[in-house]
């Protein structure tokens, strides 16, 4: 599929209004209709359902626009890189790591890898763990950093952290109300009650899946989210019950309002690694940013 003049599409969506959108566009009300109903013409799908006024996007409208801004993003990073090349003073680490890692960590390393390396720009790729290999075979990052549980051959993978897994709850939900510390929690409680969770192609999903079967969980309702973030706000709302890793939970913004309880005993870890391609030689501030990471992760640990 080739769309011509994505910003058309992207415009009606946005103003839900083909005489709104034709006006911030510049165009006729005609022509952009029927370059809507070319659109789906071509395609054979309905993108717009006009059935309501305003009018809103079918399920196929919604997904074209997340196609329509991943593309975007790609050629943003594109030109970016681009232009990067041209300066040949400056170099850039492209570092593809998942959304909420790159909102905690990267913050805490900056002001050091800036005094080191002032002509190294830094360039994160925030996407879904599945993509993330894809893109250092691509040769689009230098480093990638993971949950990995399968090694590829070509890669070096070397551990900064086993990450504990805990169940994160609302504070004054009845069942941790009536939880004394350090006995053992009875998980069967926890059979029908809402859920948020990670996307299912993120590594954490697979777990939290085991976890469901093991302890005969069935939630109730769920809500699905990349974001660390808009996670545990969820749960400190008193939306529902997670699992995530500690230490983005402690490092949560909501840490106060809610509670973490260990899993197992000993506790439920997975490693997170460094991934860089065994046959490119790492330039010297790809390393001391491995090395910088693995000093952060102590120090969370201890």
């Amino acid at each position: 599929m080739f769309l011509r003049k994505p910003e058309y599409f992207m415009t009606v969506a946005r103003e839900r209004s083909i005489a709104k959108a034709a006006k911030a566009l510049y165009v006729s009300e005609p022509y952009l209709s029927q370059y809507i109903t070319k659109l789906e013409k071509e395609n054979n799908t309905i993108f717009l359902d006009r059935t309501v006024s305003p009018f809103v996007l079918t399920e196929a409208g919604v997904a074209l626009c997340r196609y329509i801004e991943k593309i975007q993003t790609l050629e943003k990073e594109m030109d970016v890189s681009l232009q990067r090349l041209q300066s040949p003073k400056r170099k850039t680490l492209n570092i593809g790591t998942s959304a909420g890692r790159g909102s905690t960590l990267i913050p805490a390393l900056i002001n050091t890898m800036i005094q080191e390396f002032p002509d190294v720009d830094i360039m994160l790729h925030e996407r879904p763990s599945d993509e993330l290999s894809g893109l250092l075979f691509d040769g689009v990052c230098d480093i990638i950093l993971l949950h990995s549980q399968r090694y590829l051959p070509g890669v070096v993978y070397e551990t900064l952290s086993n990450e504990e897994v805990v169940l994160c709850a609302p504070k004054d939900h009845p069942l941790i109300k009536d939880y004394v510390p350090g006995m053992p929690f009875d998980f069967s409680k926890l059979r029908n009650e809402r859920f948020v969770l990670p996307r299912p192609d993120q590594s954490l999903t697979k777990i939290i899946y085991n976890i469901f079967v093991k302890y005969d969980i069935h939630p109730s309702y769920t809500v699905t989210t990349m974001s660390s973030n808009t996670n545990m706000r969820l749960v400190s709302q008193g939306y529902g019950f997670s699992f995530w890793t500690k230490i983005d939970a402690m490092h949560s913004q909501y840490t106060n309002d809610i509670f973490m309880l260990v899993l197992d005993d000993p506790p439920l870890t997975f490693p997170l690694v460094a991934a860089y391609r065994s046959a490119v030689e790492l330039p010297p501030y790809a390393r001391r940013f491995i090395d910088l990471t693995l000093e952060y992760y102590k120090k969370s640990r201890g």
